[in-house]
């Protein structure tokens, strides 16, 4: 496989204990190092509530922490 087809992949596991019993708008993340996305920052930002505040829904969303000078890597994310 070239380098141009690699497809580098990053791993969070990330614990919630309680969900069901979550009431905050917001829950973020510890925030996490990607060698492989050229060394960037990342936290997952979670609104068990949705990100209206209706309780059927859920929202996550990642984002990147630090710097905004440098472009930010193509990044996906899937649950």
């Amino acid at each position: 496989m070239s380098d141009s087809e690699r497809k580098d992949v990053v791993t969070l596991l990330w614990d919630i204990e309680n969900f069901n019993e979550l009431f905050d708008f917001k829950i973020e993340s510890p925030v996490f190092l990607s060698h492989s996305l050229d060394r960037t920052r990342w936290k997952m930002c979670l609104y068990p509530k949705g990100c209206d505040g209706d309780a059927d829904d859920i929202s996550l969303s990642l984002t990147r922490c630090g710097s905004r000078k440098t472009r930010s890597p193509k990044t996906c994310f899937g649950l």
